[in-house]
């Protein structure tokens, strides 16, 4: 990669990618390092078949021909010059003050720095490294998978190869996105924290060390984006207080209290009148952005109905209609990856009934889906921020669907097979 494009910090910024990943998988199955060599080369020729497409089409290699990736690198040049350490230093400038990824810009001047060493940062650094960071995602929804359900190594792999190489993740993991990064320290802190209360002496150094590995991921994670801070506190007060239990009707009552506890802290504290402008604002965006059904389903208040038809909508996002665009898949790079996230899409969709099924299961992971699904189809519902659900709903599908019967399976294609495509024609007749 280095020789393709004459840039010696894309091999160095790769060996440390590499050694995160090597990391997270020692003494793993030599089938495991097979496995992610394999994700790897696809997500890499994936990458450069967008970025030569994007060349082709619009001179430049970012979304759109400039979206948020192309002002990420943008604005991490700017801070670089201006010589800003730490994120809260760019509230001087009134450009950053309001700016909701002051933590990214940060971390990417730092690793334009870094490059300046080896002759210069190249867009291509950020997207391997991203493809790393999705690696890295996969590998600790692989470990958790197999500690806790115990179904085969196949089996385990599978849910690897799936949460890795989803379309949509795929996607979002080869542009210069925050999003990876993000779901992927989240994760970390709800992996850590499940490790350490999982052991039945836990040594006191390893609850500080957990402690502080949290404090700093929460630092980078807030200024990342700083809605995350209640992610994390929603993760820490799982992992005490429900651990590997489910609910059961004798402890309901307790989280019950809990929850309304949290629930007159965040009106004490305001959030909701937050998340409210924060509803409002992309409300805005999203019905100027949208058309068709996308524009009816983001017009309606999100109370009382709205809310409800925009988790439904939820469920099935990204909407797969630009799979009716399959026969110029090949023409337009754009319709190229819109395709193959519909794909994607389609599959989810047809996955549904488990991850539906298993939601009856009130524990920890199901709570952390429906946390993050909550937030992201009353806020911003833009599909990059969908991956923050797909660690969770991978989980909670695979553990139903290997639980399932070979019959159970084929009703449930059959079914979401007609259901599909009564869904397209009535879409069809619509549009």
């Amino acid at each position: 990669m280095s020789t393709i494009f004459s840039n010696i910090s894309i091999l160095v910024v790769g060996i440390l990618g590499l050694a995160l990943v090597v990391l997270l998988t020692k003494n793993e199955n030599p089938k495991v390092y097979m496995t992610l060599t394999v994700i790897f080369s696809i997500s890499v020729a994936l990458m450069l078949i967008l970025y030569y497409g994007y060349f082709s089409k619009y001179t430049m290699p970012y979304y759109l021909g400039g979206s948020d990736d192309l002002s990420f690198e943008q604005s991490a040049e700017y801070i670089l010059q201006r010589g800003y350490k730490l994120p809260h230093e760019l509230k001087s400038e009134s450009q950053f003050y309001y700016h909701s990824a002051k933590g990214f810009l940060w971390l990417l001047s730092w690793l334009m720095k870094f490059c300046n060493i080896f002759g210069g940062y190249h867009t291509i650094v950020y997207r391997i490294l991203n493809i790393y960071f999705l690696l890295a995602l996969g590998i600790l929804v692989f470990k958790y998978f197999s500690k806790h359900y115990y179904f085969s190594q196949k089996q385990n792999l599978v849910v690897l190869c799936v949460t890795t190489l989803f379309p949509n993740a795929q996607f979002i993991s080869i542009h210069v996105f925050r999003d990876t990064l993000n779901i992927l320290i989240l994760f970390s802190i709800f992996y850590m924290w499940d490790n350490y209360l999982s052991k039945v002496n836990a040594a006191k150094i390893s609850l500080i060390l957990s402690v502080c590995i949290t404090m700093i991921l929460s630092y980078v994670s807030f200024w990342i984006r700083t809605q995350n801070l209640i992610f994390i506190i929603v993760i820490i007060l799982l992992s005490l207080f429900l651990k590997h239990r489910s609910l059961t009707k004798k402890t309901v009552w307790l989280y019950s209290l809990g929850l309304i506890i949290i629930l007159l802290a965040f009106s004490y504290l305001d959030v909701f009148n937050e998340i409210t402008k924060f509803n409002e604002y992309y409300t805005d965006y999203l019905l100027t952005t949208n058309d068709g059904i996308s524009q009816k389903v983001f017009a309606m208040n999100l109370i009382p109905y709205g809310i409800f038809v925009r988790i439904i909508f939820g469920l099935i996002s990204p909407l797969p209609v630009a799979i009716l665009k399959l026969k110029d898949m090949f023409i337009d790079i754009d319709t190229f990856f819109k395709v193959l996230v519909s794909i994607g899409s389609i599959a989810q969709i047809y996955l549904l009934p488990y991850l539906i099924s298993n939601l009856k299961r009130i524990d920890k992971v199901v709570i952390m889906y429906l946390t993050f699904l909550f937030a992201t189809v009353i806020t911003t519902f833009t599909f990059r921020h969908f991956i923050m659900l797909y660690p969770f709903m991978f989980i909670l599908i695979f553990r139903q669907f290997f639980e399932s019967t070979k019959q159970t399976k084929i009703l449930l294609f059959i079914s979401m097979t007609m259901t599909l495509a009564l869904t397209a024609c009535i879409y069809i007749l619509v549009k």
